[in-house]
C-alpha cells in the first residue's frame, strides 16, 4: 500500500482526479509532477485552509457549523487513506491525454494494478481544448449537439452592401446557403439526393425592385435531369422549386418553351408564372410598354391570364447540369446522358482530368 502511495504522477491542467470510495473529485488545477500521496496531501491542505477560513461570526449559524464539521470529517478520511490504512481507487482522467501514473512493473511487464484506457473526446471537450473543427466528426456518430450547430450555421443569413440592379441606389443583398433534399425516382429505385444552393435576394428601398437568384453550391452532376410535374390541385402550387441558370422551362399546354435564363431562381410552382413574365420582359423588352404593338400587347395579356393558375397544367424542368429541384412526391424524374452539344455548351468537352501531363 505504501509503495502505491509513492507512485509518481504527471498531471496536466486538463486532468481530473477521482476517488470513488469517498465520492471525491478534483477538477481544475494547475499541472504538476507529484505522487499519489502528494495529491492527497495537497487536497488535505486545501480543505484545512477552508476550515480555518470560518470566522467566529460564521460559526454563529448552525448550518456553517455543520458544514465545518463535515469538512473536518472528510479531512480525517483523506488522512486515513494517505497513511495507507485503507485501500482505495485512484482515477486520473485527462482529456488532453498527457497525464500519467507510474507503473511499477513496466517495462516489460504490465502492471496489474494500473488500468489505462484511451477514450474519444466529446465535442465539448474538444472545444475546451480549442481543437474542435466543425464538419470533422473523427468517425464519430453525429450527436444532437453537432446537428444543432449545423442547423444554426445553415440558418445564418449573410448581409452585404450592393447596388440595386434597377436604379443603382445603395441596397443590401441577403445571402444564405440552403441544403435541399429530394427523392429522385429512377425507374423502380428511390435515391436520396442532397443539394446545396446559395440563395441571394436583394430588396431596394429606393425603387422597390426585388431580385431572387439561386446559384448551385455543388458542381455539375454526371447526368442531366428532367423533372415533370402535373399540377393536380392547389397544394401542388405550394411546392418549392429551384431553377438553376442552365435549366429550361416548358408548359406544353400553353406552348411555352423557355431555354436557360442565365440566372437561377428559388420560388414555388405558383411563382413560376411571374418568373416567366419577368424573363419575357428581360429578354423581350419590346413586347411590353407603350412601344409594343397592339396585337403583341394583347397576346401578352392573354398569356398572363392563362398563367394566373397552373392547375391542370404540366410543368417540365430540363437541366443538363442536374442542379434543379422540385419538392414533394409524385414527380416524374428522369436522369439522362448529356448530348455532345450540351457538354460543349457547358464547356465540358475540353476539360481533361486524366492523363493530361
Amino acid at each position: 500500500m505504501t509503495v502505491d502511495l509513492s507512485r509518481r504522477v504527471v498531471k496536466t491542467e486538463w486532468a481530473a482526479i477521482e476517488i470513488p470510495e469517498l465520492e471525491f473529485e478534483i477538477t481544475k488545477q494547475t499541472g504538476l509532477i507529484t505522487t499519489v500521496e502528494g495529491i492527497l496531501e495537497r487536497a488535505i491542505d486545501g480543505l484545512k485552509h477552508t476550515i480555518k477560513s470560518f470566522t467566529d461570526e460564521d460559526l454563529l449559524l448552525s448550518e456553517n457549523v455543520s458544514s465545518r464539521q463535515k469538512l473536518c470529517d472528510f479531512v480525517l478520511k483523506l488522512t486515513h487513506l494517505k497513511e495507507g490504512n485503507e485501500s482505495f481507487t485512484f482515477i486520473l482522467s485527462d482529456i488532453s491525454g498527457n497525464s500519467y501514473v507510474e507503473s511499477l512493473c513496466a517495462p516489460p511487464a504490465v502492471d496489474p494494478q494500473v488500468d489505462s484506457t484511451r477514450f474519444i473526446r466529446t465535442i465539448d471537450e474538444d472545444k475546451l481544448l480549442g481543437i474542435y473543427e466543425f464538419g470533422v466528426d473523427n468517425d464519430r456518430t453525429a450527436t444532437e449537439e453537432t446537428q444543432a450547430v449545423a442547423n444554426k450555421l445553415q440558418d445564418e443569413v449573410l448581409r452585404f452592401p450592393t447596388n440595386c440592379p434597377n436604379c443603382s441606389a445603395p441596397a443590401f443583398t441577403n445571402m444564405k446557403v440552403q441544403r435541399m433534399y429530394s427523392v429522385l425516382a429512377i425507374t423502380v429505385y428511390c435515391i436520396p439526393h442532397f443539394k446545396e444552393v446559395v440563395i441571394m435576394a436583394t430588396n431596394c428601398d429606393a425603387c422597390g425592385h426585388k431580385t431572387n437568384e439561386v446559384k448551385s453550391g455543388s458542381g455539375i452532376e454526371d447526368k442531366g435531369i428532367c423533372i415533370t410535374l402535373k399540377v393536380a390541385d392547389e397544394s401542388d402550387l405550394e411546392r418549392d422549386v429551384v431553377i438553376s441558370d442552365t435549366c429550361s422551362l416548358a408548359i406544353p399546354e400553353l406552348d411555352i418553351h423557355m431555354s436557360g435564363t442565365g440566372s437561377g431562381r428559388y420560388t414555388t410552382v405558383e411563382g413560376i408564372a411571374s418568373t416567366i413574365i419577368d424573363d419575357l420582359k428581360r429578354h423581350n423588352p419590346f413586347v411590353f410598354g407603350d412601344s409594343a404593338k397592339e396585337d403583341v400587347r394583347q397576346r401578352m395579356s392573354d398569356l398572363a391570364a392563362k398563367l394566373e393558375s397552373l392547375v391542370g397544367r404540366t410543368l417540365v424542368l430540363n437541366d443538363p447540369c442536374g442542379n434543379s429541384y422540385v419538392s414533394g412526391d409524385g414527380l416524374d424524374v428522369e436522369r439522362y446522358e448529356r448530348s455532345y452539344d450540351q457538354n460543349e455548351e457547358l464547356g465540358l468537352n475540353d476539360i481533361k482530368t486524366e492523363n493530361y501531363s
